[in-house]
């Protein structure tokens, strides 16, 4: 998967988790929900590197 599309994908998972958390309720979850969350951050990052954008 080239770097740009790696991260267009992590970006929208990266959307589509932050909705769910905002409907969370369940701290365990939330958990789950945010440290999922600073995993897509750091892959967006690291993709964002190698493309030269960000």
């Amino acid at each position: 998967m080239h770097e740009d599309e790696r991260r267009n994908v992590a970006l929208s998972n990266y959307e589509r988790l932050a909705a769910t958390l905002e409907q969370t309720t369940d701290p365990a979850q939330v958990i789950v929900l945010e440290s999922c969350l600073d995993e897509l951050r750091t892959e967006i990052g690291e993709a964002a590197e190698v493309t030269g954008t960000f």
